[in-house]
């Protein structure tokens, strides 16, 4: 009884110890973080941190002696584990301490040199914190991570192996850090680790055939006016040449193969373009499409930067400001192409690679084939984020949109509440093809019209301090866009002109001429959180007639042919008023 009760004392002060420990901690990362910390203030919380490492120790070891063999082992490794945080700090602290002793040295040694240099040393003093990448494991990701790491911390002369082995371990997540976890933090443990991590994820031959694979298996271009994806795909190749350059293999020896894998990833007026541009060359090679690339993505964001409207995009439209530009009165619409609505709805297409469900060729969301309970324990045992359905992503931290039936902050395939809503709208659809054959008979002539559907979304429209949704209208046959005058005044829209359109009514002979004034209206997709910038006149109404939202059996057939929809399970039953009418002038 009486060594229980000395265990219980002995736990109960090193919880005390902990709990201090924990204080220091914090407070010595505030300190590393500060500029103007002094050196005498970092050895006191050094020399502090020491001492109660000493004490836990001496407590740990009571401990231990008390302890039934069969807790031994789980409680050396909580005490390893705490005694990381420890040391990682004790770490930093003497990193940090060097580092302002070395700074204030070369300041007293360089006492006479002139104001110029010793303004050039305070500013090098101040320079922002070097981070490195965290590596998981990803071979082609390796040599940027080593070629950061090695520079700045495993060639540092400054830094003993333990330190080092400090910061490698602090630089390594997932099954890169599995690689080396065994090890114990020590000088001769250290070069062990970094060989073991060599051997493991950089082999030559595996890291080329890993950018030879990013190179083979990167995404088509799919406009060839969209700057940011010309500019991505550019950067995407040459990250990759490059480090093959740097691995030893010259770009002779992969160049007219890659040359003509990377041009099939081109679309159709690109290719053409190339192709013209090498008319007098008999064959290419890498190095002409790069340089061709570098000079169309040149040629776009010169283009771009000219035509650009006065306001520039804000922050976070990544230059999506192509989906509403102006066209001019009477020139030829896009039909052929994907329309101007369903751009601003979405960017969502058919998955190449089928069903992430049951495999087959329709989309994830849409599957039919699975429940929302199986779908959702085949993400869990994926270990795969239940909002947006990829690896390595966490419902806390995902962006992805919400559930677009019950607004949950899950992915709609695995809404509990869209499978009851889709159960009982069949059970009574069944019910009332069984109950009511004479009913649906006699009235079959009534209801026998056919429905129009019109380009209306729902958006959110973002004001000076608040946000609204409305609904939308896409009108090929109106020359401007018009936003309700009572929306504007709601979210105090910033005004930046005026206008005096001439307005046809509908049966109207001659227009009614009126002065409007022109606001500028931000959009924001409310699937994905994407924002455009557009220009309205303000007008009093745009129309008095409610337009209704289609049937569920609609919204579904709509959602299979890869329209996702804006409207929700609460627009079914009610009308919806229009208060911003896209026109020709951004559609």
């Amino acid at each position: 009884m009486s060594q229980k009760t000395d265990l219980e004392r002995l736990k109960k002060q090193r919880s005390s110890h902990r709990g201090q420990v924990t204080k220091l901690i914090s407070k010595a990362e505030n300190r590393l973080t500060n500029p103007d910390v002094e050196i005498d203030e970092l050895e006191g919380l050094l020399i502090q941190l020491q001492t109660k490492d000493e004490q836990l120790k001496s407590i740990d070891s009571k401990i231990e002696n008390v302890l039934d063999l069969t807790e031994i082992e789980s409680e050396i490794e909580k005490i390893d584990e705490y005694n990381e945080d420890i040391v990682f700090t004790s770490v930093k602290l003497k990193n940090k301490i060097k580092l302002l002793q070395s700074v204030t040295e070369q300041v007293i040694s360089n006492g006479r040199e002139s104001p110029s240099n010793r303004n050039k040393s305070n500013s090098n003093a101040k320079l922002p914190k070097l981070k490195i990448q965290t590596y998981y494991g990803d071979p082609s990701e390796y040599l940027n991570f080593w070629n950061q790491f090695e520079n700045a911390v495993d060639k540092n002369s400054s830094l003993s192996n333990i330190e080092k082995f400090s910061y490698l371990f602090s630089s390594l997540g997932g099954d890169a850090l599995s690689c080396i976890k065994g090890f114990a933090i020590s000088d001769d443990n250290y070069e062990s680790a970094i060989k073991l991590l060599k051997d493991t994820f950089g082999q030559t031959d595996v890291l080329i055939n890993a950018h030879v694979s990013k190179l083979l298996n990167m995404s088509p271009l799919k406009n060839s006016s969209n700057l940011q994806e010309l500019r991505n795909f550019y950067f995407k190749c040459q990250t990759q040449i490059r480090s093959l350059d740097s691995l030893g293999v010259k770009s002779d020896t992969y160049s007219v193969m890659l040359s003509a894998i990377i041009l099939k990833l081109f679309p159709s007026d690109l290719a053409l373009e190339f192709s013209k541009a090498q008319i007098s060359s008999s064959n290419h090679n890498l190095e002409d499409l790069m340089k061709f690339l570098h000079d169309v993505v040149s040629v776009r964001q010169r283009t771009f930067q000219i035509q650009s409207p006065s306001h520039p995009p804000h922050r976070g439209e990544n230059l999506q400001y192509k989906q509403f530009v102006r066209r001019p009165f009477g020139a030829p619409s896009r039909s052929k192409f994907a329309s101007s609505a369903s751009e601003m709805l979405t960017n969502a297409s058919p998955s190449t690679s089928g069903c992430l469900f049951c495999g087959q060729g329709h989309l994830s969301h849409l599957c039919e084939n699975w429940n929302a309970k199986k779908k959702r324990e085949k993400l869990l045992r994926e270990k795969r984020c239940l909002l947006c359905c990829n690896l390595n992503c966490f419902v806390k931290k995902c962006k992805g949109a919400v559930c677009s039936f019950c607004n949950s902050r899950h992915a709609r395939a695995i809404c509990f509440k869209l499978e009851n809503f889709k159960n009982q709208k069949s059970e009574n659809n069944s019910e009332k093809l069984s109950n009511e054959v004479v009913s649906i008979a006699t009235n079959c002539m009534v209801n026998d019209k056919k429905g129009v559907l019109l380009q209306c979304v729902k958006v959110d429209i973002v004001g000076n301090k608040i946000s609204d949704c409305v609904y939308a209208l896409y009108d090929n046959f109106s020359e401007r866009t018009f936003l309700r005058k009572g929306i504007s005044e709601k979210l105090g829209l910033r005004v930046v002109g005026s206008e005096k359109p001439n307005i046809y009514s509908f049966g109207a002979r001659k227009p009614r001429s009126q002065v409007c004034r022109k606001v500028e209206v931000k959009l924001r997709n409310i699937l994905d959180g994407r924002e455009v910038v557009i220009e309205a006149l303000e007008i009093e109404e745009i129309s008095r007639a409610s337009i209704r939202v289609p049937d569920w059996d609609v919204c579904v057939e709509m959602e299979k042919r890869g329209l996702a929809l804006t409207f929700d399970v609460e627009d079914l039953s009610r009308n919806c008023q229009i208060s911003l009418l896209v026109g020709a002038d951004y559609y």
